[in-house]
């Protein structure tokens, strides 16, 4: 049985996803640094800090979520490797998801016009998972990954309306007015 962290969960600020995070991921790294036994602040520092989908784990929670994250991220490069002519097959890491609502809801997503909104449905598909997985987690470190992993999303969703996020979004607007130009180009 895992520790409870009771007081910790309790005082923290509900997280909404169209709402500005509470506090700062490293704030919250700290916090957990100071009140989680050794053994729970590693498992939520790898989690939050590593850009590694293939985390292992003995902790179910995690292992879902690292489960899930991989084949979506997966699943992205499947269907953007082929918007691009290219191999998914060079660039994937692991297995593609075998769940088809899942597949059609990323699809669906990632066929918007516009890049900024794909990507807040691409967000808004991974907020409902981590939603799923809340299910029935109180005080316990569950409940802190799930907490950590969207208060990393708040801050990631701030980005896209700073001025880097501009910056970055025009980018892509090139990016996707060169791929569309080299296509019809192709074409002929």
């Amino acid at each position: 049985m895992g520790h409870s962290y009771y007081y910790f969960t309790a005082s923290l600020r509900m997280l909404s996803y169209e709402a500005e995070p509470p506090v700062t991921v490293e704030s919250f790294l700290e916090e957990c640094q100071r009140l989680l036994d050794a053994r729970d602040y590693t498992l939520i520092y790898a989690l939050l800090t590593e850009d590694d989908p293939q985390l292992k784990t003995r902790n179910a929670l995690v292992h879902a979520w690292v489960q899930f994250n991989c084949q979506f991220r997966n699943e992205l490069v499947w269907f953007r490797a082929g918007r691009l002519n290219k191999d998914p097959l060079l660039f994937m890491r692991g297995e593609r998801s075998s769940d088809p609502s899942l597949i059609d809801k990323i699809h669906q997503a990632v066929k918007a016009a516009n890049p900024l909104e794909a990507q807040k449905a691409i967000d808004k598909i991974i907020w409902q998972f981590l939603d799923e997985l809340a299910v029935g987690q109180y005080f316990n470190v569950e409940f802190l990954c799930i907490y950590g992993l969207k208060l990393k999303m708040l801050h990631k969703n701030q980005e896209y309306h700073s001025s880097k996020g501009h910056e970055v979004f025009r980018e892509l607007q090139a990016f996707e007015l060169t791929q569309e130009l080299f296509a019809a180009t192709s074409d002929e």
